[in-house]
């Protein structure tokens, strides 16, 4: 359904779905499933890395705030 729409109205499925949510008119319910769909794109979740230090030494951080 949002890509017919999307081709009909010459616009991405996220440009649509985001003038879903940008609309006053339209329901609570739509705007809910609209902010759903889109949230994926516009913040992307972070993928999880890990990283392996060949050192069998001591290791000291130090981190220092500045504002």
């Amino acid at each position: 359904m949002v890509e017919s729409l999307a081709t009909k109205y010459q616009q991405s499925p996220l440009d649509y779905m985001l003038s879903v949510l940008n609309c006053p008119k339209t329901s609570p319910e739509r705007k809910l499933y609209a902010a759903e769909k889109a949230a994926p794109f516009v913040h992307p979740k972070l993928a999880n890395s890990t990283s392996t230090v060949g050192f069998d030494g001591k290791l000291n951080i130090k981190v220092k705030w500045e504002d």
